[in-house]
């Protein structure tokens, strides 16, 4: 190489290394003011973006899966990990501050809806529909956020200070703060309900049947992240910097897929633990479409056909009523998996480890989309909230009770040669009542309650946009617990039910990773085990007197494969 090429190239070299370190200055220096940058990031391979999402928020509203380039919110740990790659990448103003946005001069302006409400506004907009529409209006705390703020939900029903044996469904938006167009949009559901409740026949019907939920917004920081007098400068993650809907517990990827669980996660699930939700959505910007689960693996949820359904009924109602909105995809809806996997979804942990019915509905491609698009997003959308809750009154449902004292009991419905990875549901604890959504059929469900004996009940039809009622009475005994037919070649747990040592004794024919993980009815890990077994049989002894009575799944995973098995501990 001669002289002169070689000192162009190290000019070069010094000029990249320039800009690079120029530019990690310029990150470094955003960083004292915000908890979040956003950086369009360039990979060489596209095998590297999917290392990359366990690192990074990818922004899913740029999102390509056959690019090279990626645009993703970093907090600063994330960044100092992004550093020590050997990558591209360059800071950028983040698309949800480039919209004009137009904040409420009063309660008055803001019900034109072409408005964001401050901070102060949204709190006193939610006392005043509990105080003038208290007959059916109870406002409640779900927690409040790291600076304070309140995270609020309004329980609307015809009987609102009393639990009936009804089914809830849940409306939650904005757990990304600059997707702001499902905060806008839950405050007009409230007080479109509540306002016509005496003069629609529909909407008394749904809130005579169904204990409806909405929280409007779940990450308070994040959206007033510039202030409470204004969103113009929302950031997605929380003031900690992190991603809400990267924070909760994984199928696959277990407890803390996104770190250190966060303030307003941990209340959430406390909030969602303490209810039965039957279905519930949570509502997002940067597309139009519906997607339904699952978000972290490419298997298929048991109902999945139940889910696309439900889904495509949402998009088909949306379509009556636009032009050229929500038609990306397939025609308006998506599975999650598909579009671009993600771990520690608020989705999945509800599907998983709740026994719910979660979907997420992306309502605008622009986030934080300008104030005088919001109406037009409401009659697009107004019609198909509406519907959305009714399919919580259809299929199988009923109250489970102790046949000699009558009282309700919280038991597993389970249907067989159907429920598969936890799709089974539970009866509420207080009034025993259950509400299984499925399509049309005949099926033959196993109910299983701690300190009963199982029930097995055949020949259940049931035809769609119906409800079949089945009361169902136990008596006291020993629950057996049944397992999917291959776990045994792989798992053998005993004895089942236990009181003092459970035995966990599995297989390996090649030496690999193993995790075991001992989880209870509220999805936490309470015990776990990793690391390198020995070829040929394992046996790992677990002295369970200090876990509580009840019902427990432990989970093997192994080589890419996962098993599972439900125990009792009595």
């Amino acid at each position: 190489m001669n002289k002169r090429l070689l000192l162009i190239l190290h000019l070069f070299v010094f000029y990249v290394f320039t800009l690079s370190s120029q530019e990690n200055k310029q990150i470094l220096k955003k960083f004292e003011t915000t908890k979040e940058v956003y950086l369009k990031i360039n990979v060489s391979e596209l095998s590297q973006i999917k290392k990359l999402n366990k690192l990074v928020y990818i922004d899913e509203s740029r999102y390509n899966k056959n690019s090279k380039t990626i645009f993703a919110y970093l907090n600063k740990n994330q960044f100092s990990k992004l550093k020590d790659l050997d990558l591209e990448y360059k800071i950028e103003n983040s698309p949800a501050h480039k919209n004009k946005i137009k904040m409420a001069n009063s309660l008055k302006a803001l019900k034109k809806w072409n408005s964001y409400p401050t901070y102060e506004q949204y709190i006193e907009l939610m006392n005043n529909f509990a105080k003038d529409y208290s007959s059916i209006c109870k406002l409640e705390k779900i927690g409040t956020s790291i600076k304070g703020r309140d995270v609020l939900v309004l329980k609307i029903s015809d009987n609102v200070n009393t639990k009936e044996a009804e089914p809830e469904v849940f409306y939650s938006s904005s757990m990304h703060g600059d997707e702001t167009s499902g905060y806008v949009t839950m405050l007009h559901l409230i007080d479109y309900l509540l306002s016509n409740y005496n003069s629609n026949a529909n909407i008394k019907e749904l809130v005579d049947n169904i204990e409806i939920w909405i929280n409007p917004l779940s990450n308070p920081d994040g959206t007033y992240a510039g202030g409470n007098n204004t969103v113009q400068y929302a950031t997605r993650t929380n003031s900690n910097g992190f991603d809400l809907n990267r924070n909760f517990p994984d199928p696959e990827d277990g407890e803390f897929p996104g770190g250190d669980r966060q303030k307003e996660t941990q209340e959430m699930m406390n909030f969602m633990e303490k209810h039965n939700f039957v279905l519930s959505v949570n509502f997002h910007d940067g597309e139009e479409v519906v997607n339904y689960p699952w978000d972290t693996w490419s298997k298929r949820h048991a109902d999945d056909s139940w889910f696309q359904d439900l889904c495509k009924q949402y998009a088909e109602t949306v379509h009556l009523h636009s032009s050229n909105y929500m038609t990306n995809f397939n025609n308006g809806i998506t599975n999650g998996y598909d579009w671009y996997a993600i771990s520690g979804g608020r989705q999945d942990y509800i599907n998983y480890f709740l026994g719910g019915r979660e979907i997420t509905i992306e309502l605008s491609k622009t986030k934080n989309p300008s104030s005088d698009y919001l109406p037009t997003l409401w009659e697009y959308n107004y019609r198909s909230l509406l519907n959305f809750m009714k399919p919580s009154l259809y299929g199988i449902c009923g109250i489970i009770s102790d046949a000699e004292t009558g009282e309700p009991l919280k038991a597993k419905i389970r249907i067989l040669e159907h429920d598969t990875d936890r799709s089974e549901i539970f009866s509420e604890e207080s009034l025993g009542n259950y509400h299984r959504m499925i399509n049309a059929g005949t099926y033959n469900i196993e109910v299983i309650c701690q300190g009963y004996s199982n029930k097995t009940i055949n020949d259940i039809n049931v035809s769609n946009n119906n409800a079949t009622i089945l009361d169902i009475e136990l008596n006291k005994g020993v629950s057996m617990i049944k397992n999917s037919s291959n776990v045994k070649k792989y798992l053998h747990i005993y004895p089942n039910p236990c009181n003092d040592i459970l035995n966990i004794e599995f297989k390996l024919k090649t030496l690999n990773n193993v995790s075991i993980s001992i989880i209870n009815h509220k999805g936490i890990i309470i015990d776990s085990y990793k690391g390198n077994f020995q070829l040929g049989v394992n046996n790992i002894k677990i002295n369970t007197t200090s876990f509580d009575k009840g019902i427990y799944i432990v989970v093997l995973k192994s080589n890419n494969k996962i098993y599972h098995e439900l125990i009792i501990n009595i």
